[in-house]
């Protein structure tokens, strides 16, 4: 394929089965650097939070099947190119373009939903952090003395939504969970939300925002962490209903579009967190926020 592009002079026209290719292998290239980079951001962030043992062994064991589901399909991807003499055509392309977007789909799933090989906790770590962090606050006595791990759990504490309009929730990331061991009562933190503007962006695109639990039963620091969770909720579900209103594979401004909007929104979320470092508050952030494929 390669010596089939570089056999134009010059002068010639491009080929528009070479320029197809050139988007399709910059598109699926992006995509993938964009998913090891995000892999990279939560293994910084997980000491950071104090992850345990346990909680890094998950985490390391869920990006190992995501690798090793994302790279035969790029590979599987590149072998369209293989020959030396033929250039694929824009239908072939556009085939294994989609053939390989759907495998890291697939692969992506499983690392976000799956707690046996992916990133999801499982029902006991669930119920562990609901525990801990229900015995924490009720020792911080006031608004929150008495507070029960089934009262977080009725408040849905430990369950996210994942796709808008669904009702549908499914258990926190680890990388949630180990937040745990870094927000305590002794820890310093505020955080000023942004529930209000980014609900109303969501209702406008037509779509009911997630219950949130009844922050004004939390005093800080735990306030400020559910609140900054629920907001990186919005914040992905609003991704995700801009992706679906497109309609058809974005194009490249249409992904930047999306892109700088999520890190203004993320920009100014970090702003909002005081009583932190910046490094602490990235880290917070990155480990509160859903995995997802921008």
């Amino acid at each position: 394929a390669g010596s089939a592009a570089e056999s134009a002079s010059a002068s010639s026209t491009i080929n528009a089965d070479v320029i197809t290719a050139m988007k399709a292998i910059f598109r699926t290239g992006t995509q993938q650097r964009q998913e090891w980079a995000a892999m990279r951001g939560f293994s910084d962030s997980m000491p950071v939070m104090g992850a345990t043992s346990t909680e890094n062994q998950q985490f390391t064991s869920a990006n190992t099947v995501m690798q090793n589901a994302m790279l035969p399909a790029q590979e599987n991807f590149e072998q369209m190119f293989a020959s030396p003499t033929v250039f694929p055509n824009a239908t072939t392309i556009s085939t294994s373009e989609s053939t390989m977007l759907t495998a890291m789909q697939t692969g992506f799933n499983t690392y976000l939903s799956s707690n046996s090989s992916g990133t999801a906790a499982s029902n006991s770590d669930i119920s562990t952090m609901q525990t801990t962090m229900a015995s924490r606050m009720s020792g911080m006595g006031g608004m929150m003395g008495g507070m029960t791990a089934g009262t977080l759990a009725g408040m849905g504490v430990g369950m996210m939504a994942t796709t808008p309009g669904s009702t549908n929730t499914q258990n926190w990331s680890v990388m949630m969970v180990a937040t745990n061991n870094f927000v305590v009562p002794t820890r310093t933190m505020t955080y000023t939300p942004m529930t209000t503007t980014l609900s109303t962006e969501l209702t406008g695109m037509g779509i009911t925002p997630p219950t949130p639990p009844t922050f004004s039963s939390f005093a800080d620091p735990y306030k400020a962490m559910l609140e900054l969770q629920y907001d990186l909720v919005l914040t992905k579900l609003i991704n995700l209903q801009k992706l679906a209103q497109i309609g058809t594979t974005p194009t490249q401004a249409q992904m930047l579009s999306i892109k700088d909007a999520d890190l203004a929104t993320k920009n100014t979320m970090k702003g909002n967190i005081t009583g932190l470092t910046s490094s602490q508050a990235s880290a917070l952030m990155v480990s509160l926020a859903q995995p997802e494929m921008l």
